[in-house]
């Protein structure tokens, strides 16, 4: 059986990990957390872009890992390579040429772009309440130019789970 990985994007404090959860418990399937959200709570910081090089490497040995060993219809993904590559154009004005190979080579069968109509939550790492919906429309203008297939999610958690599940049980 070959694994669809779904990718959860968006701007921060949109949604991503409980939903990626959620859709993880409901199809009995695996799921990838941010590692960089790791990363940082564990004491890590992020200096450069250079450093959002090696954060995007790890997030993809991740999920590589899972897919050795897992046999499974789905891998839920807590965000993905676009979501380090937007915070290395935003945060460091610049994008490391590895970055942009690493992200090429990432192959998802869908993503669920996450609107930040939700109630922003500081958790102490998230820095940008102001900037979600300029984030929001750089995600969806990346995924159109680079032809992904993608649903946006909108609304209240219930409604946001359910489109999710429909969209993913019709596809």
């Amino acid at each position: 059986m070959a694994t669809r990985k779904i990718a959860l994007i968006g701007p921060e404090s949109s949604g991503k990990t409980t939903l990626t959860l959620q859709l993880a418990h409901y199809f009995a399937a695996p799921f990838i957390s941010e590692f960089a959200r790791q990363y940082l709570v564990s004491g890590g910081e992020i200096n450069s872009a250079k450093d959002l090089v090696w954060l995007a490497k790890k997030q993809s040995e991740s999920e590589n890992q899972i897919l050795k060993n897992k046999n499974t219809s789905f891998l839920f993904c807590d965000t993905d390579l676009h979501n380090i590559v937007v915070w290395s154009q935003v945060v460091f004005h610049q994008i490391e040429p590895e970055l942009i190979e690493l992200e090429e080579k990432q192959n998802y069968d869908f993503y669920f772009l996450l609107r930040p109509d939700i109630p922003w939550v500081n958790d102490g790492l998230r820095q940008s309440p102001h900037l979600r919906e300029k984030l929001f429309a750089i995600y969806r203008a990346r995924l159109i130019e680079k032809n992904r297939p993608y649903v946006e999610i909108f609304g209240n958690q219930t409604a946001r789970f359910e489109t999710c599940v429909a969209h993913l049980k019709l596809n």
